[in-house]
């Protein structure tokens, strides 16, 4: 009851199911990868470091992410995204596009987002620091970072559970 379902701590972190504390750091598990710690190796033990996470570089399209190392990549139609599948079917896309007008991230959103209410859609900063706006049921969040917008969305592709929620928020938290 750590906020971090098993199949994350088993398949992913390497984290004790059993134990919302597994490095006995006293820094809880689901804190410490929301801030891109290892929960598997006491403080001060980087998230990237962790044999179950690598470090994305996607040069074309200006940015790197923390994902799950046996997670499968692929690159998106015209250069424009990358996907992240789990071998549960669910994907993570990240899609790229120029903030072209300047705009801030909520005029952006609530231009090229039709299906995403502005208004009670979550406002607040990555943890490097950057605008985002997280959707509702939190499987949809758009980051403006160096005049870009990247938009990540989790797919459940049919999957009737949400099991990696907390390595989507990863992902988000980790994005450079």
């Amino acid at each position: 009851s750590d906020g971090i379902t098993d199949v994350e701590e088993q398949q992913i972190y390497g984290s004790d199911i059993n134990n919302a504390d597994s490095d006995h750091d006293s820094f809880v598990d689901l804190n410490e990868i929301l801030n891109l710690f290892d929960p598997a190796k006491p403080d001060p033990a980087m998230l990237v470091d962790n044999p179950g996470i690598t470090l994305y570089r996607n040069v074309d399209l200006g940015f790197d992410i923390y994902r799950p190392a046996k997670w499968t990549v692929g690159e998106g139609v015209e250069g424009s995204s990358a996907t992240f599948t789990a071998a549960t079917g669910e994907i993570i896309f990240v899609v790229v596009k120029e903030n072209m007008n300047d705009a801030t991230l909520q005029e952006w959103v609530a231009r090229n987002a039709t299906d995403i209410d502005v208004g009670t859609a979550d406002k607040v900063k990555t943890k490097q620091g950057y605008d985002e706006i997280v959707s509702v049921d939190r499987r949809t969040a758009f980051v403006l970072a160096d005049g870009k917008v990247f938009t990540l969305n989790y797919d459940l592709f049919g999957q009737l559970q949400i099991r990696y929620r907390v390595t989507f928020a990863m992902m988000i938290n980790s994005l450079t």
